[in-house]
């Protein structure tokens, strides 16, 4: 399995990386949006885990872009975000996001158990 992980804090990609290829997953990341977004269009992934608040393309707009492109057919997308908003997940939904997740209530092990079980 291929996830690309586009999050801006350094240290919960690294911990996200660690734990993920240590299950045997192969991990692209990206740190600010605009990279995320290229990777997206370019790379060959399975699951992408986004983070919503970014810098340079927030994650809405990548899910957008992303969606009218095309570039997240037949991809499995997983939000891992601090904003817990209904209405932000509703919108995150209708761009055919299957999880959304608060980063506050879970751990590194039950992100991967989410990214494996897709």
């Amino acid at each position: 399995m291929r996830v690309l992980l586009i999050e801006d804090e350094r240290d919960i990609s690294s911990i996200y990386t660690e734990i993920l290829t240590s299950n045997g997953v192969f991990v692209d990341t990206a740190l600010e949006g605009d990279g995320g977004y290229e990777k997206v269009k370019n790379q060959n992934f399975d699951v992408l885990v986004l983070d919503l608040m970014l810098p340079n393309k927030d994650g809405i707009a990548i899910l957008k872009d992303s969606h009218k492109q095309g570039y997240l057919k037949d991809k499995k997308v997983v939000i891992l975000s601090n904003i817990d908003r209904p209405d932000v997940e509703n919108l995150a939904k209708d761009y055919g996001v299957l999880k959304y997740i608060v980063k506050t209530d879970i751990n590194p092990q039950e992100l991967v158990d989410i990214v494996l079980s897709l």
